[in-house]
């Protein structure tokens, strides 16, 4: 395996701030996820190497699948220390893991059932809707309704 087999992502325009930080224009959204994908597959690498783990929060939404779906094949699912690999959620909406529009869902099935994360080092976060969420009545929440 190793690193020859990550393509590399179209060079980017790259600007860096006075405070060091930088930020990189690609081109196109297939870029961006390429490009992502590689980023996290060489800190996941260098935070094996030198602490023994790599941990990731993961995003929510539509925006990461196709950088998950990268990580998921090959080169880059070959490449990534999954054994090593603590994986947590930046955010979840107030749904089941039964709804479409559960982030834990989409990672799942965009990227963690297709990778050997051991399931003890996947901590979703709960956030289950409660009984009447939603539903609009009054002390519910969503559709209007005010939570009480």
């Amino acid at each position: 395996m190793g690193d020859r087999l990550l393509r590399k992502p179209q060079s980017p325009l790259v600007e860096t701030a006075p405070s060091g930080a930088s930020v990189a224009v690609l081109p196109d959204y297939e870029s961006l996820a390429l490009a992502a994908a590689t980023v996290i597959v060489a800190e996941a690498r260098r935070a094996v190497a030198e602490r023994g783990r790599f941990t990731i929060a993961l995003a929510g939404g539509s925006t990461p699948k196709p950088v998950f779906r990268l990580l998921a094949a090959p080169p880059f699912s070959d490449a990534t220390p999954w054994p090593q690999t603590e994986v947590f959620w930046g955010d979840e909406r107030c749904a089941d893991i039964t709804d479409p529009r559960s982030n834990e869902r989409a990672a799942r099935e965009a990227l963690l059932d297709h990778v050997p994360v051991p399931t003890e080092k996947v901590h979703p976060m709960f956030a289950g809707a409660p009984a009447g969420a939603g539903s609009g009545e009054p002390g519910s929440p969503g559709k209007g309704g005010a939570a009480a």
